[in-house]
């Protein structure tokens, strides 16, 4: 039989032969039991297959570090153009498209997840269909490529496929102000059907939707979105009918179904061409800054870094995990004696973490779960966040085996956590059958166990023991050799569950500096509860604007670089400051919300006016659908947790929020502070002449964005510690307001003011 003419999936033998894991497809899903998961080299299997009947179906390749190799795929010639000048020939040339093949780096888990518009990542929990499957072709003569010749991930891509760098779909994710457009949308022609065609309408809805790519998760939150602005019976059904119909419409097109397009025309004229508007609109591809390697591939030698490239870009301070006392993706070593509040200050770590959404992994070969749950229980953890983001291994045994090692490298790559905690480290050295006084066993370990949680630029805390009334950590010396933070931790006032005492955390290497000398707890039980508090210190003292004299000064400098802000270098260099005393300025403006950090360069987020009073917002405005890479956050630091109770000023309810939100009821009534936690702030008086005079709430808002006050570009930064509150209801508003239906504001007005209720 001749080539041309061969059933598709007799090309598979071929391509388990060269390396890649094959299984049968159906369209675009598996089409045999286990998915992607019973992709296979064993050729017997795949022969069984094909006795089975699925010669005639596509073939599915796994992808991911089972499989070792990374699939970007280009959907539209526009991209395949991008891709193809930054990355060079594809691999496999698509009907629209093409793909590329990259070896896995094994340095971490690569998501699968759609990147841009019209460009996907098929990494680890992924598969992609391989030629000669439909419209399908290897770009080169030679056919299949040799598994050992791809090339490595480029390192500013590697960025952009880690875990966190953005989310992990099965389709394409809508960004947030897409999905609230879309809903606003989708609302406006919804309203217009009939009950007994609004079932009907969603049917193809779906098929829409997920015909077109978008995620069915995200297509679950456009469309019951739009239900509940139009409200009534539709907002009452949406959280149950439209999941289900989803998942039988995901069923039917994985079965060869219509897209549903032409009926949901039929329906509402003119709304899938709004939707694809939407849908289709374009993101710049990846980061535009040039990387500080040379772009060749070294191999197991590692890649060149262009230290004087790094030198001229800024090498900016490292960035801290939990302010103060860890840096991230450092190994952090914490000695002291016995009850000195070592594992006190681990689970004081592991509450900030986890209610940052965060996941923290600990191997106690020291205490057991029930100390560590009775001190997270007085801490105020709450147990279904634990159960969520806490991975605690109790008694582990991580020897220096290959399968252990393996199972280790792939719990890390499951959870992906920013911080793990190994307690203690002689039990641990013990378990793994290492001495911890060899500094060969410690160097052992540390490749072992310590350099992959590195690698991975996740942070490692490793409690030690000195030796009675000793000043060192006890064993060889080397350990300090490995580690690049060191604390020893001192208890000069002891504590317990019914006396507050003083944890002291004393700097003995600091291998990146930005970190203090020492660090001071207040810990101990009380009248009011058990508290494990930052102590004061030395501070610079706040004036009334809440900033110490060196932020005033790191402040001012940036607001001179206008509305293009400035690099960390350029900033740093243009203030004239200490190091150390910019550096901590620069990260308490940060953790503020007075400076934003966008694409390697820093913002004034709110510009102050006169006679130290708010002005409007300058520079970069504040995101209001998504967190930057280094906010809010990191608003959780202790030195925050307080000041609620040192401002004179009592939050508002809701009542007043939403009154400082839509503008006063009355022409004339009064437009007053707007409180939001702990900062308080007037609006500007061309603002507020701007409210009273507007005729409608809807209006309102859109003069208060032609002239923003000053607390809205305070407000917002703040509000992505919950942005459902206020940040959500109040783009669905605008976004109705733009489609320009101002009727649907009496209709949107009850979904704002539940939000500000709860």
């Amino acid at each position: 039989m001749a080539e041309e003419t061969q059933p598709t999936f007799w090309a598979a033998p071929d391509l388990a032969k060269a390396g890649y894991p094959a299984f049968p497809l159906a369209g675009k899903v598996p089409a045999v039991a286990g998915g992607f998961y019973a992709a296979t080299m064993d050729l017997s299997e795949i022969a069984m297959w094909i006795e089975d009947g699925y010669g005639d179906h596509d073939i599915g390749i796994a992808t991911g570090h089972a499989s070792g190799i990374v699939v970007i795929e280009a959907d539209t010639p526009a991209r395949r153009a991008e891709m193809q000048k930054r990355f060079g020939t594809p691999t496999v040339i698509t009907k629209k498209g093409a793909h590329w093949y990259f070896k896995h780096p094994r340095d971490g888990k690569v998501v699968s997840r759609n990147i841009v518009s019209g460009l996907d990542c098929k990494g680890d929990g992924g598969y992609v269909a391989a030629p000669p499957s439909t419209n399908k072709a290897w770009a080169s003569e030679a056919g299949i490529p040799d598994k050992k010749a791809l090339p490595d991930v480029p390192g500013r891509l590697r960025e952009d496929l880690r875990p966190g760098a953005g989310a992990q779909t099965n389709g394409h994710d809508v960004d947030e102000f897409g999905e609230l457009e879309a809903a606003a949308v989708i609302a406006r022609h919804v309203k217009e059907l009939s009950q007994g065609e609004r079932h009907e309408h969603l049917r193809h809805l779906c098929g829409a939707l997920l015909g077109r790519g978008v995620a069915l998760m995200s297509a679950e939150r456009v469309i019951s979105r739009a239900w509940q602005l139009v409200g009534g019976e539709l907002a009452t059904r949406a959280p149950k009918e439209v999941p289900n119909t989803l998942r039988t419409t995901a069923a039917a097109l994985a079965n060869g179904g219509a897209t549903g397009v032409p009926s949901m025309e039929r329906l509402t004229p003119g709304l899938f061409d709004e939707l694809e508007a939407i849908l289709s609109r374009e993101d710049p591809v990846l980061v535009d800054r040039e990387p500080v390697t040379d772009g060749k591939s070294y191999g197991p030698l590692g890649e060149r870094i262009l230290i004087g490239k790094l030198i001229k870009e800024g090498i900016e301070p490292p960035a801290h995990l939990e302010p103060d006392i860890l840096i991230e993706g450092a190994v952090h070593w914490f000695h002291g004696t016995a009850d000195t509040g070592k594992t006190w200050l681990a689970a004081y770590i592991v509450k900030h973490r986890i209610e940052a959404g965060e996941n923290v992994i600990v191997w106690d070969k020291e205490n057991g779960p029930e100390i560590y749950g009775e001190r997270l229980e007085l801490l105020g953890c709450d147990p279904e966040v634990l159960d969520k983001h806490l991975f605690y291994h109790g008694e582990p045994n991580l020897r220096l085996d290959e399968e252990v090692l393996e199972a280790y490298e792939m719990r890390l790559e499951e959870v992906a956590p920013v911080l793990t905690i190994h307690d203690s480290a002689r039990g641990v050295l013990t378990s793994a059958g290492l001495e911890e006084n060899s500094n060969d066993d410690l160097d052992k370990w540390y490749e072992g166990i310590l350099k992959p949680v590195r690698n991975r630029k996740t942070a490692v805390m490793v409690l030690d023991h000195d030796p009675k009334d000793g000043n060192t950590a006890r064993g060889a010396g080397r350990k300090k050799d490995l580690c690049d933070v060191m604390w020893a931790v001192k208890c000069p006032y002891p504590f317990d569950e019914d006396k507050v005492g003083m944890v002291r955390l004393v700097l003995e290497k600091g291998r990146r500096g930005g970190l203090p000398p020492s660090v001071t707890f207040s810990v101990g039980g009380g009248k009011d509860g058990f508290i494990f508090e930052r102590s004061a210190g030395t501070i610079e003292i706040e004036d009334e604007d809440e900033l110490t004299p060196s932020q005033h000064k790191a402040l001012e400098t940036l607001e001179d670089f206008g509305p293009e802000g400035a690099t960390w270098k350029q900033w740093f260099g243009a203030s004239g400051m200490a190091r150390s005393t910019f550096t901590d300025a620069q990260r308490d403006l940060v953790l503020a919300g007075r400076v934003e950090k966008h694409k390697e360069r820093y913002f004034v987020t709110a510009r102050r006016g006169p006679e130290g009073t708010p002005g409007g917002p300058e520079g970069f405005r504040t995101s209001t659908f998504g967190s930057g890479p280094e906010e809010v956050r990191r608003r959780s630091g202790p030195q925050n947790a307080d000041r609620n109770a040192e401002n004179p000023e009592v939050r508002k309810g809701p009542e007043e929020v939403r009154s400082d939100l839509t503008g006063p009821r009355q022409a004339g009534g009064p437009v007053g502070p707007v409180s939001f936690r702990d900062r308080t702030y007037r609006t500007s008086e061309s603002a507020k002449s701007e409210l009273q005079e507007a005729e409608t709430p809807g209006q309102r808002i859109l003069g208060m964005l032609k002239d923003p006050p000053a607390w809205l570009a305070r407000q917002l930064p703040l509000c992505r510690e919950n942005p459902g509150r206020l940040v959500r209801p109040t783009c669905a508003t605008i976004a109705t307001e733009v489609y320009g239906d101002h009727q649907r504001w009496e209709e949107v007005r009850p979904v704002l003011e539940a939000h500000l209720e709860e």
